[in-house]
């Protein structure tokens, strides 16, 4: 038990009482037993309730028969003296439609219209009580459902303070709660009560007074939902929710079970109903008026007091009388105003004061293309947005609707300003921009209804993975693209004989294929994967291997289609990512374009020319053996600078081979003298096999012996997300989770495996290789001079170095550089560094070439 907004912990008194029977059990006394916490609920009862396929136990005691669930007999045993006699069981089914008389004489005569019977109800549980609920439709909402599915009415003999009325003269007056005293007193009286103790339990409390609440039924005015709900239904299929599963999980399953809408409130604030009623006796005419013109015409222009009409609040609405047309008596408007939610759901029609005014443009434009708003919605606005729209125009409110999660705490809790337990937004955009928030928060799963546990971490996320990495493809191209004096043409699509230009407008044509879709659906964390996946292809493949293209002067015909397609892809790429990031997509896409901004330009159509889907796949075998081979590397603690003598690739059986094309980007990529493939794997590795048993046998049952032989025999080859074992002719394909694969390399070699590729590498240092790799870390360290001294990529400069080098890489550096070598001191240099590669000291320096 514990407290929350709307209930607190609270004792009250707890009572089993005995309703009798009309019917008996075998000729003796029958009495069917009910269990409650609000004994002054037990005044007004109507019904009882059962569970219709629960078992029932007729207990034989002291001459008498009680009916209670059979489940609940033996916790109840001490009413029957400790040893409860079962002379007889019933379904639930079969108890119901018998009659009692009530304990209360109050409502008696009603026996005779239907009252005081059994019904079945999905409400009745077994978690507590007896098994039977005793129902008072005025003072519970499952009870008031119950008897008006049956049709019955209500009887509600407590006013709006709590208080007992005069349908129950001995407590008349009295507070409800305070009544459970004397009720508990007259149940005792009559011989109804046979247990009383106390219990405390979580009840509802008013959330601001923290007064203890009564559920109470109220005329009201109420919305026929009943009536339309097939229609409600109809109209659900037609709206994409976002997350899908809402359509048919939590707005669906609202839908068909919703009841009838109470649209009225006993409230001073709200808009009034407008309806007039009329005052004589016996008439009840009514009159519902739908305008200020309206109004005003049957009112003739003006309130009792002979005021114009120019306000709607309930306190000017309230003087205004009409005359009945039927006795000509006065009527005035009923005292309730609308449930607020009512006015919710009509926003679409109030925002445009339709039908009154702009109607051609609200009919054009409705229903709305987008809404959003977290789950609670989902009950709340979406559902009366959904009700009014279909009941006035036959049609959904809304086109897509997106429901989002909640942000968390980064430890899971409730963000709270007492806890201070999450950083100021404000700050966060100061400290990282809105557009690493915005890329943050857009893709993650907050978006499709799931909760985020936010953290700092994930936003700064976004500066390296993304924003970083866009900047410098931005900066590589905008550097040589001055150099070249070229100048792009946002509306040309370049045409490229070159595989590398084909692949990235291959990879563009993709990820914008998704991203649209994505933006299409709504589903908008699947809008971020293709573009930060695009950036990374485009930076760390792209122009890594383009950079020879766009080094040395004139522009050649491969230059130009380089410069063509990267500055394609560029803007292309802003595009895509202006709605997620809309600042820097913007600040870019003016400085390449010298268009006025990316959010006043056409979402992009990249043609499906560029399609080449066996491209990518031939590139992506590619990318797959670069990256387990730098992977190899690094376990080995070589630097890729330094070249090796080669690499053996055994291929997966569904990998035809590499072309020749890429054999070549692989040997730069991993700086290996040669690529070789292997038709057999065991040439360079052994395959080590170790199954889970205890996964392998619920899976494969009688297979799993035949399956751990197979593979402990080295007989297994991977296949995608499977390995596949063999034995003879016979394969099975076991989820790669259920088999532990190793590979131990021959002679030394460093091998990796991974989903079928299996790579070798040779790290054998010749002289000869370890003299170039030397020479490499000179050029990086030449470069970085450049950097720090601020050049142009096309300066050139002056170099000198002191160490000992091959002079067979001099000439190569040099034109790497472009410098030419030169003698001058320290003191003469723009920047000059020490450094020790491979256990030799080099001294280098550099300054600008002057121009004569």
């Amino acid at each position: 038990i514990r407290e929350s907004d709307s209930t607190r912990p609270r004792q009250d008194p707890e009572v089993i009482v005995r309703f009798k029977a009309i019917d008996e059990v075998d000729g003796k006394p029958t009495w069917y037993l009910a269990w409650t916490t609000t004994p002054w609920t037990l005044t007004s009862n109507l019904v009882l309730a059962v569970g219709a396929d629960f078992s029932y136990a007729a207990v034989e005691h002291e001459g008498a028969v009680y009916i209670m669930a059979e489940a609940l007999v033996p916790k109840w045993a001490k009413l029957f003296g400790g040893k409860p006699r079962v002379v007889k069981t019933f379904a639930g089914s079969e108890l119901v439609a018998r009659r009692y008389e009530p304990i209360f004489p109050h409502y008696r005569d009603l026996a005779t219209e239907g009252y005081f019977r059994i019904l079945a109800a999905d409400f009745v549980t077994l978690d507590d009580g007896v098994g039977v609920v005793h129902c008072a439709p005025a003072f519970g909402e499952d009870d008031y459902w119950l008897c008006k599915r049956n049709g019955l009415g209500v009887r509600n003999p407590v006013d709006a303070k709590g208080c007992f009325t005069t349908d129950i003269p001995e407590f008349a007056g009295q507070n409800v709660h305070e009544a459970n005293k004397g009720v508990i007193r007259a149940l005792k009286a009559n011989g109804a009560l046979m247990h009383h103790s106390t219990i405390e339990h979580n009840y509802p409390h008013c959330w601001r007074c923290r007064t203890p609440l009564i559920y109470r039924a109220m005329d009201a005015w109420y919305f026929a939902v009943d009536k339309i709900k097939d229609r409600l239904l109809k109209h659900n299929e037609e709206i994409n929710w976002v997350p899908e599963h809402v359509k048919h999980g939590r707005f669906g399953k609202w839908l068909e079970g919703a009841r009838d809408w109470n649209i009225s409130r006993s409230r001073y604030w709200g808009t009034p109903i407008p309806v007039w009623e009329c005052a004589t006796t016996g008439c009840g005419k009514r009159r519902v008026l739908g305008s200020l013109a309206e109004i005003r015409d049957a009112a003739g222009a003006a309130d009792a007091a002979g005021r114009e009409l120019t306000d709607l609040h309930k306190e000017f609405l309230d003087e205004v009388v009409l005359q009945c047309p039927a006795c000509g008596g006065a009527m005035r408007r009923v005292p309730e105003v609308l449930d607020c939610w009512f006015e919710s759901g009509a926003m679409p029609f109030g925002q445009c004061h339709y039908p009154f005014e702009n109607k051609d443009w609200f009919e054009s434009h409705f229903p709305a293309d987008f809404i959003v708003e977290y789950p609670g919605q989902i009950r709340g606005w979406f559902y009366y947005l959904h009700v009014l729209a279909v009941a006035l125009l036959d049609r959904p409110a809304f086109k897509n609707c997106l429901v989002h999660g909640t942000l968390l705490a980064e430890d899971g809790g409730k963000i709270s300003k007492s806890k201070k337990n999450f950083t100021d937004p404000m700050e966060l955009m100061d400290r990282y921009g809105a557009d690493a928030l915005r890329l943050y928060l857009l893709g993650s799963s907050a978006v499709v209804m799931e909760d985020l546990n936010f953290k700092n971490a994930g936003v700064h996320d976004q500066i390296k993975q993304v924003l970083l990495p866009l900047w410098n493809a931005f900066s590589f191209f905008v550097t040589y693209a001055n150099v070249d004096q070229y100048a792009g043409d946002p509306a040309r699509r370049p045409e490229s004989s070159h595989a590398l230009d084909q692949w990235i407008l291959a990879k563009l044509y993709r990820a914008e294929q998704e991203v649209g879709q994505a933006f299409k659906t709504f589903y908008l964390n699947r809008s971020l994967t293709p573009v930060t996946a695009f950036i990374e292809d485009l930076t760390n493949w792209y122009i890594r291997q383009s950079r020879a293209r766009f080094w040395g002067g004139g522009l050649s015909t491969d230059k130009r289609q380089a410069y063509d397609t990267l500055y394609y892809a560029l803007v292309t790429l802003l595009k895509m990512l202006a709605p997620s990031a809309p600042f820097v997509a913007d600040y870019l896409y003016r400085q390449l374009t010298g268009e006025a901004s990316v959010h006043l330009a056409a979402w992009p159509d990249v043609p499906e020319k560029y399609r080449n889907d066996a491209l990518i796949e031939e590139t992506g075998v590619a990318q797959t053996i670069v990256s387990l081979g730098l992977a190899l590397r690094q376990k080995a603690g070589l630097r890729v600078r330094q070249p090796l003598p080669g690499i053996q690739v055994a291929l997966p059986s569904s990998v035809d081979g590499v072309e020749a094309r890429q054999m070549d980007i692989i040997r730069n990529e991993l700086n290996v003298k040669a690529v070789k493939l292997l038709d057999d794997p065991g040439a360079v590795a052994t395959l080590r096999a170790t199954p889970n048993a205890r996964v392998l046998g619920p899976k494969w049952g009688r297979e799993m012996q035949a399956i751990i032989k197979a593979a402990k025999a080295g007989q297994v080859r991977e296949e995608g997300d499977k390995i596949i074992v063999f034995e003879g002719p016979k394969e099975w394909a076991v989820d790669r989770q259920d088999i532990d694969l190793s590979y131990q390399g021959k002679d030394g070699m460093d091998v990796l495996g991974d989903k079928g590729f299996l790579l070798a590498l040779d790290t054998t240092l010749t002289p000869a290789l370890r003299e170039e790799g030397i020479a490499n870390e000179l050029n990086r360290i030449i470069q970085d001079l450049r950097k720090t001294a601020g050049y142009a990529v096309s300066d050139r400069i002056e170099l000198t170095i002191k160490g000992e080098l091959d002079p067979a890489w001099r000439g190569h550096l040099l034109q790497l550089a472009l410098a030419e070598p030169a003698e001058f001191s320290e003191a003469k240099a723009d920047a000059t560094i020490r450094e020790t590669i491979e256990g030799r000291a080099f001294r280098v320096s550099i300054r600008k070439k002057k121009e004569v």
